[in-house]
Parts: structure tokens; C-alpha cells; sequence
């Protein structure tokens, strides 16, 4: 009973577990957007501490810069940029001319006069931007390493620009940062501008260039400095995905982290799976315990029935060969009445069950009571053997 009880519980619970698997997948997305909110949430406000303290050490550059009193000399320029101690994650401070030439780079000399004119960072600067700048990710030319890069303009009081501020950040930092900021393998990480390019994503795609966000709903609520939990297209890749978008509009850029719903169900689907085959594995267990058992149960009453059989008839062949008379009780006709029969006249023919147990009873009291050799009606009152015995 026991057995059967457990068999017909993980039976169910296996059907329970396919049946509610819509469930558990919908469940899964609201988890997701949750876990989702509170990694975007932290990305964000790391970054945002990073840049104001690029944007300390910027402000501190530029005085040190003026009190250089135009005297711009890469070694000049390189002990002043060199002096500050960067942020986590950063791994240069360089220094701009208006027509974007390197002047200096604090981490080596001889960068001066390297070209930077043409990356994105250096132009928006160039082309009027002035609040700080989150560039697209590029392999600097001085570091020679994946990097974004933080510019800031350096003006004059009438705000005609003197030089541009750059700050590279080493991407593999922020690889270890999102690593370890408890997403996990299948959740993306996408750090966008208000302008809709992709500043950086993990994990990485085939495609070098920068990706564009094609959702206008999504990039609607970036430049409107909206932070919310996201149901739709991916930002990047169209497919159906939940996750959360939180932004930062003081620095014109938003944080999203998110996974596709096909990642979602494959993870529930795998779990589920594995969880029904331990069921089967389980209930396949019992099946073979209870066999076991069965056939263990089956095997020692087999057993003890041979032996009794074997005992029975060694009583039996040992009276046999005695002459004794033994009185048996009969019904005939319902009618009380002592028959005397010799043993070996009984054993003749056949006897049917309950005779055979009145024999064994009787032989029972026999070896009781060894004084007696004969038994008498009182031994066996309560045994019943048919006339034909």
C-alpha cells in the first residue's frame, strides 16, 4: 500500500510539473525582470560614480593644464597627466589638441602627434558638444587596448575650445564588473546613447561596428531618462525579451539588461526535464524495489511451504508405520459417531485439507501427551474429516 502510495504521488507530481510548465515560464519572466532591475540598477549607478570622478579629475587636469601657462609640452603635459590616480577601470588620461592631436598621454611618451580626428569621441567634441561624452567602443591607438572613452571639452571664458579631456576605460574591466555582477551567462548587458548606438554589450556579437537600436519605443524611453521594466523586441536583435532599462539622463545614456524569452524557456524547459527524468528515474527505483520485494516475499513462503509440506510428511510416514488405532471424530449426516481406523487405513486414499489439518492436530496432542498412544474423541472434538476419509 505504502509503494503504491509513492508510485501514484511522483505519477502526479510528474503531471503536475508538465501541465503548470506555462506557468513556471511566466513566473520565470517576472523573476527575470526583477533580477533584471536590480543589475541595471547597480550598473548604472557604477557608472555614474565613475564618470563624476572623471569628471573631478577633469576639472582638476584643466587647472593644472592653465597653470602650465601655454607651455604644452608633451613631457610637461604627460607629468601632469600622469600625476592624477585614475579611477578603477581606467586606464589613461590623455590630452587633445582642437584638431584632435594627441599633446601628451599619461601612461607613455612619444604620443604626441598621434591622429585621433577621426573617432567618434574626439568629433562630437569638435562638433560642439560640451557636457561629457560617452564615446563608442574603439582600440586606442596609444594604449592599444578595447577601451571607451570619456571626452570633456576644455574652453576658454568665451567658450571657444583649447583642448579636449580623455579618459579611456578598459572594456575588460567592465567585462569583470558585469561578470560579477550576478546576471549570469544568458543575461545581456547593453549600455546605449541618447543618439541610439551602442556603446557596449555583452556578450559580444560577430558584428565589429557598433549596433544601432532599431525599437523607437526603447529609445523613446532613454532619451526621456525613463526607467522601466521592458516587454517586447530586444533592443538590438528583435526577438521577444523582458529585462529593464534604467537610465541615466544627466550623462545621456541607459543601461539595459535583459534576456530573450526563448533563453527564459529553454532554461525552464531544461528543468523541467531534468526533474521529470529524476522522477522516472525515481519511480523506475520503486518499480524495482517493489519487484524485489515481491519476489522475495513470494521466494520465503514458497520456502516455508516446502518445509511444512517436508514436516507433514515425516509425521505422516512415522505414524504410518505404527499399528496403532487412532479414534476420529466424524460428522455423518450430522449425526455424532467414533469411527476406529488404523492410520495406514486413512492413508489409502486421499485426504482433503482440513482432514489432513485434523491429523496434524491430533498428532500434535500425541506428541504432548507421550503416556497416550491412543487418542481419544476429546483430542480432535473440534476436527471434522468426511465419511469417505
Amino acid at each position: 500500500l505504502e509503494f503504491r502510495r509513492v508510485l501514484f504521488r511522483s505519477v502526479g507530481i510528474a503531471f503536475y510539473m508538465f501541465r503548470d510548465w506555462h506557468v513556471h515560464v511566466r513566473d520565470a519572466q517576472v523573476a527575470a525582470v526583477t533580477r533584471a532591475e536590480t543589475v541595471s540598477t547597480l550598473i548604472a549607478e557604477v557608472l555614474d560614480r565613475v564618470m563624476e570622478n572623471v569628471t573631478s579629475d577633469f576639472v582638476f587636469l584643466g587647472q593644472r593644464i592653465d597653470e602650465l601657462n601655454g607651455d604644452l609640452g608633451e613631457v610637461r603635459l604627460n607629468r601632469v597627466l600622469s600625476a592624477v590616480i585614475p579611477p578603477r577601470g581606467v586606464i589613461q588620461y590623455a590630452y587633445v589638441d582642437p584638431r584632435g592631436t594627441i599633446l601628451a598621454s599619461s601612461i607613455r611618451l612619444g604620443a604626441a602627434g598621434i591622429d585621433l580626428s577621426d573617432r567618434e569621441h574626439i568629433q562630437a567634441v569638435i562638433a560642439g558638444d560640451r557636457d561629457l561624452h560617452l564615446g563608442l567602443p574603439i582600440v586606442g591607438r596609444v594604449s592599444g587596448q578595447a577601451s571607451l572613452n570619456l571626452t570633456k571639452a576644455k574652453t576658454a571664458s568665451d567658450g571657444t575650445l583649447h583642448g579636449i579631456l580623455v579618459a579611456s576605460v578598459e572594456l575588460s574591466e567592465l567585462d569583470q564588473f558585469f561578470s560579477r555582477s550576478g546576471g549570469g551567462d544568458q543575461v545581456e548587458v547593453v549600455i546605449v546613447g541618447h543618439d541610439g548606438i551602442v556603446r557596449y554589450q555583452r556578450p559580444k556579437t560577430s558584428d565589429p561596428e557598433p549596433a544601432t537600436i532599431a525599437v523607437q519605443e526603447f529609445i523613446n524611453a532613454v532619451r526621456a531618462g525613463q526607467s522601466i521594466p521592458w516587454t517586447g523586441p530586444h533592443p538590438t536583435s528583435l526577438t521577444q525579451a523582458v529585462g529593464y532599462v534604467a537610465t541615466l539622463p544627466s550623462r545621456k545614456i541607459a543601461v539595459y539588461v535583459g534576456q530573450t524569452l526563448d533563453q527564459i524557456k529553454s532554461k525552464e524547459y531544461s528543468e523541467l526535464l531534468s526533474h521529470a527524468v529524476s522522477g522516472l528515474l525515481l519511480i523506475a527505483a520503486l518499480l524495482l524495489a517493489g519487484g524485489l520485494a515481491t519476489r522475495l516475499v513470494r521466494r520465503e513462503r514458497e520456502l516455508a511451504s516446502s518445509a511444512h509440506a517436508r514436516d507433514v510428511s515425516q509425521i505422516l510416514a512415522g505414524l504410518a508405520s505404527s499399528r496403532n488405532n487412532f479414534v476420529i471424530h466424524d460428522l455423518v449426516d450430522g449425526d455424532p459417531r467414533l469411527k476406529s481406523r488404523t492410520l495406514r487405513d486413512l492413508l489409502d486414499r486421499p485426504l482433503p485439507p482440513h482432514a489432513l489439518d485434523s491429523l496434524i492436530r491430533a498428532v500434535d496432542v500425541l506428541h504432548r501427551d507421550r503416556k497416550s498412544t491412543r487418542l481419544n474423541s476429546s483430542h480432535v472434538k473440534r476436527s471434522r474429516m468426511p465419511s469417505s476419509a
